[in-house]
This record gives structure tokens, C-alpha cells and sequence, in this order.
């Protein structure tokens, strides 16, 4: 729902005008949903989550308690900048917003439930920001939960729609084959392929999963940063960062000896997850670019 939630407030670029009341925001949303389903038309399970986490929030919070500290400590601490966007408090968890939006979302769910063919058959989770988590991460666990109930179909096929980048590598990490991401329409399984032609690796020392290299993929993707870790320094994704680190993970298979992430033990707390000699490797082929990356940065 964050991506249904946020372009009805910050309508910039869309050449939309902003909604003027609460009542007109709730219809947009409801449209837009109404056309997501009719795209979609789910057959068995539509899971409605809506933001539990505002992490710009935090961010502000962070912030204001740095003010604080410099400000007894004596620092200069300079004026904040005037955002022109709204209150990005309104749609954080507690708020009076986020409370009718719950309820408006329930009205909208039992009206479609009892008068929409294309809900008829469907059984519908909504899931607010009064259960906690974080919205992606409610949602890929129970994916996982449901793969792990007795009789699951591995051909079950999912669509989630979201905007966030992150719901890519949480898809592939799901290791569900039919899976698609509702944004500028995106098919896991062809990512999929792709990431096996593109990370295939000469001459390799043992022989190739995919499933394992997809699991590397994604951890070393991390490495560009996300939500909750900053990126390296030297790694930027508008200046080929992704491209370099596959090259240089497939040029240093063989030197580590092979895969980096290791899940075989998951269930096991004790259990070690990642090869960390291995990895080590990994850091220093990466590393032997980093005085090139930021040479041309300088000279740019």
C-alpha cells in the first residue's frame, strides 16, 4: 500500500493535482486498487498490507536527537530546511490518518467482498499498521510459512505490487519460480534466467546451482546499500556499480573456492551463513577497483 499511499500525497510530476480531503484520498487509493485487481485477477489470496514503518520518520527522529545533543553540548547546530511536502508524520503508525485508513480499508474489502465478481472467490488478508513489521517482510513470511505447510503447489503464482527496489531481491530469495512484481510489470522467473546466463562462471571448481547463485546475488547486492545499510563508498549503482560486482564475483569464484552464502543449515540457530574466508576473498578482488573508481570520480 506505500506505493498506493504516497503518490496521492506527493502527486509531483504525475501532473495530478493533490486530493483536497481525506474522503477524496480514499477514493483515489480505491480506484487505483480496483484497476490493480482488474490487471491482476487474483484467483486465490489477496493480501493487503498497508505501512507500519515510516523510515523517514526515524530518520527525522535520529536527527532531532543529534540537535539536541549538539545543542547541550555547546555545537553550532544550523537551521533545519523548510520541506514543501506534507507532514510525513500523518502516515505513521498511531496517527489519526493511519486509524481511518484501517477502517476505511476494512469498508473497502467487505464492500468488493459482497457485491465484485473478480472477489468472489478469493480469500482477502489485510494486514495494518498495527501488526508489526515491516510491510515487505510481512508479506514474505508468510509466503515462506505457506511453502512450508504440508500439500503447497510450487506452482503457485504470485503478483506483488510495490514500488520499492527491495521487493526484487526479496522475491528472489523466496527462490519461488512464478513470481512477478507488479511496478513496470516485472517476471522474477525471466530475471531469473538472466542472472544464470549473466553469472555463469568459467571453468567453475564444482558444479553450478542456480538457486546458490542466486543467494550470492543478492547478498553481495547489499553491498550497494538499501533501506537499512549504506552503500560502499566506492559502489554506486548509476555508475555500473552491479555490473562490476559480477564481474568480479564470477573472475573470483574459483580464487573463493565457491558460493559465499551458505543456507543449507537455516533452521540451525547456531548455524554460519556466510563462508567468511570466502568472502574475505571476495572484498579484496573488489577492492583492488576502488582507487580507479575514485580517481575518475575526481576527475569528473
Amino acid at each position: 500500500m506505500n506505493g498506493i499511499i504516497h503518490p496521492r500525497f506527493h502527486p509531483e510530476g504525475l501532473q495530478v493535482c493533490p486530493p483536497a480531503t481525506l474522503e477524496e484520498v480514499f477514493v483515489s487509493m480505491f480506484d487505483y486498487m480496483d484497476r490493480l485487481i482488474r490487471i491482476v485477477k487474483p484467483t486465490s489470496l489477496l493480501y493487503v498490507m498497508h505501512p507500519c514503518i515510516d523510515l523517514n520518520l526515524i530518520q527525522e527522529t535520529e536527527e532531532m536527537i543529534l540537535r539536541e545533543r549538539f545543542r547541550v553540548e555547546g555545537k553550532e547546530v544550523l537551521p533545519r530546511e523548510a520541506s514543501s511536502s506534507r507532514d510525513p508524520n500523518v502516515i505513521t503508525p498511531g496517527t489519526e490518518f493511519m486509524e481511518k485508513l484501517s477502517q476505511a480499508l476494512k469498508y473497502y474489502v467487505r464492500a468488493r467482498l459482497s457485491s465484485d465478481p473478480l472477489w468472489s472467490n478469493i480469500k482477502v488478508i489485510l494486514s495494518d499498521a498495527n501488526v508489526p513489521g515491516e510491510g515487505e517482510h510481512k508479506i514474505m513470511s508468510f509466503i515462506r510459512a505457506q511453502r512450508g505447510r504440508e500439500g503447497y503447489d510450487p506452482n503457485t503464482r504470485h503478483c506483488l505490487y510495490g514500488l520499492d527496489a527491495d521487493l526484487i531481491m526479496l522475491a528472489l530469495a523466496s527462490h519461488e519460480v512464478h513470481f512477478s512484481i507488479l511496478r513496470e510489470f516485472l517476471n522474477i522467473w525471466v530475471l531469473r534466467e538472466y542472472l544464470e546466463l549473466d553469472m555463469k562462471i568459467p571453468n567453475p571448481v564444482q558444479q553450478l546451482d542456480i538457486e546458490r547463485l542466486i543467494d550470492d546475488f543478492v547478498f553481495i547486492c547489499f553491498l550497494t546499500g538499501n533501506d537499512f545499510i549504506a552503500h560502499v563508498p566506492s559502489l554506486e549503482i548509476n555508475e555500473g556499480a552491479v555490473d562490476l560486482i559480477i564481474e568480479v564475483y564470477k573472475a573470483s569464484f574459483n580464487k573463493m573456492g565457491g558460493y559465499i552464502v551458505d543456507t543449507d543449515k537455516v533452521k540451525d540457530k547456531h548455524a554460519a551463513f556466510l563462508k567468511v574466508s570466502r568472502l574475505e576473498k571476495f572484498f579484496h578482488e573488489l577492492s583492488l577497483y576502488e582507487e580507479k573508481i575514485f580517481q575518475k570520480r575526481y576527475r569528473l
